[in-house]
């Protein structure tokens, strides 16, 4: 086992009180790694370990930040590259799937440069092999996106009850360049989700869709970061998640519209539904603003289920055990059924999300 190093990662754009402890967060990550075994699956329009501006893309900002970023790279671990031309609609996804089988800290990293006018998409999924004891995994997906240009990314992130993960998300974008991202987290000890968007060019966009489930006593720490720097840029963050047991949350939503950014738009909304007592929600919904001609909302809505509305599925013949499962699925499906790739939307739906509803009734039989 490496020596464990202590870095602080996710932290505010700008901070707030310290007693809040919401400013970042601490944690202690192996200072060695190995690279995580994956299969990848690529249409031959794309070109793999296709030469890229190494330096570019290490400059580009991170989600978890500089920490981490450095760390990462003094595990000298090689990064898988994608290339995508100039007009290129790639039809078919592509899937990257990174599979645990030893005990130690693994980490990945990929990075993909997309040309102009320009389609594609990534699926990340994670699978712990059986008989594999790991306690730690990282996964960095790094993005320049050339204009006009559309990039989905879809993250499902699914451990074992007492595995940590770190998840770093940087993207640059070019006029008129749009992307989307749709984040799955349900299930794991710890996971700490960084994500940070450059809007250089004009008019583009950011999307985020995020989804989570966080029980018995997960943590889950989010920093999404939207960047808006060119004219007329636009920026969604939605959250929707459900925090049960002994569970813990922190989630930052920043959208920063620098000086130059006229005719920006940013919108930001998280949804918190509370099962139990003992549950920490803490939320921090952040708009920074050095340009007057333009338009940031932020909001959020945290409690628990209404009175009224059990009432209604209670009188339908839907007991509160039942009703409790139908709004955690409920939120999950409602970002999952974004998702156009259905052999992903089968795996959620008939794996992931019938694997919940199973623990759950253990835990209420117990």
């Amino acid at each position: 086992m490496s020596e464990l190093r202590e870095i602080s990662v996710n932290h505010l754009p700008s901070p707030t009180w310290n007693w809040l402890r919401v400013n970042e967060a601490y944690v202690k990550v192996p200072s060695e790694a190995l690279e995580g075994n994956e299969i990848i699956e690529a249409d031959k329009k794309i070109k793999i370990n296709d030469t890229l501006d190494q330096e570019r893309f290490l400059n580009l900002e991170s989600g978890l930040d500089s920490e981490f970023i450095q760390l990462a790279e003094s595990f000298g671990i090689e990064k898988e590259s994608f290339k995508i031309a100039d007009d290129t609609k790639v039809k078919e996804p592509v899937r990257i799937d990174i599979s645990y089988s030893e005990n130690d800290f693994a980490y990945n990293c990929y990075q993909a440069e997309i040309g102009n006018d320009s389609e594609c998409t990534f699926i990340v999924n994670h699978i712990i092999c059986e008989g594999s004891d790991i306690k730690e995994a990282a996964c960095d997906m790094r993005f320049i996106i050339g204009k006009k240009s559309v990039v989905k990314l879809i993250q499902i992130h699914c451990f074992k009850d007492d595995m940590k993960f770190y998840n770093n998300v940087s993207c640059e974008c070019a006029e008129d360049a749009r992307f989307e991202v749709i984040h799955l987290e349900l299930c794991g000890a710890g996971i700490y989700e960084g994500l940070c968007c450059n809007l250089l060019g004009d008019r583009s966009s950011l999307r985020i869709d995020t989804a989570y489930l966080a029980k018995n006593e997960d943590t889950l720490d989010f920093n999404y970061v939207a960047r808006h720097r060119g004219k007329e840029t636009k920026s969604n963050i939605y959250c929707n998640g459900v925090l049960k047991n002994s569970a813990s949350k922190v989630f930052r939503g920043t959208i920063d519209f620098i000086k130059g950014c006229a005719g920006a738009v940013g919108d930001e909304k998280e949804d918190v539904l509370l099962i139990d007592e003992d549950v920490v929600n803490k939320t921090v919904p952040l708009i920074l603003c050095a340009e007057e001609d333009v338009e940031g909302t932020h909001g959020a809505t945290i409690g628990k289920l209404s009175d009224e509305v059990l009432f209604y599925l209670m009188a339908r013949g839907i007991d509160e055990e039942n009703a409790y499962k139908l709004m955690i699925d409920g939120r999950i499906a409602e970002v999952a059924s974004k998702i156009e790739d259905e052999k992903t939307k089968d795996y959620i739906f008939g794996s992931l999300l019938k694997k919940e509803d199973e623990e759950i009734e253990e835990e209420e039989d117990e």
